[in-house]
């Protein structure tokens, strides 16, 4: 007969385990701001993955439908993979913990290409104002 140990703090619900990886992340001297943005990333986390869950009922296939849900929530792609990435973070310190070795999948961020001004443009911008314009015609 093998004896098995429970899994530690299989128990504990995902917003339980948040709060220790906050206060572990804090110890560990991150700044307020990182923080913050932990707290922020988890709440829109939370609306597409019941947070009170806890670790030994959370399946693999609850975080793939989060990341499906997070995906047709017209967000960003790269607040997607911001809040992918942050949730990593936490899943991977509570797999450091012993609590879970579930992961979030990686997401493929796509890179989005802004609009450049034309050379017309940039030579127009940097011009140099006549001497005769008035102080609010130069600072514009």
């Amino acid at each position: 007969m093998k004896i098995t140990m429970k899994q530690a703090g299989a128990n504990l619900s995902i917003k339980e385990a948040f709060k220790d990886f906050v206060v572990a992340q804090t110890a560990k001297g991150v700044s307020d701001k990182t923080v913050e943005t932990y707290h922020a990333h988890f709440r829109s986390i939370g609306k597409h993955l019941d947070t009170s869950l806890t670790f030994d009922v959370l399946k693999q296939t609850d975080l793939d439908r989060m990341v499906v849900s997070v995906r047709q929530s017209r967000l960003a792609h790269n607040s997607i993979s911001s809040y992918l990435r942050v949730f990593r973070t936490f899943l991977n310190w509570c797999a450091g913990q012993g609590y879970t070795a579930l992961n979030v999948p990686n997401y493929k961020q796509v890179e989005t290409v802004k609009e450049t001004y034309t050379d017309e443009e940039l030579l127009w911008l940097l011009k140099k104002p006549a001497a005769s314009c008035n102080f609010c015609e130069y600072r514009n």
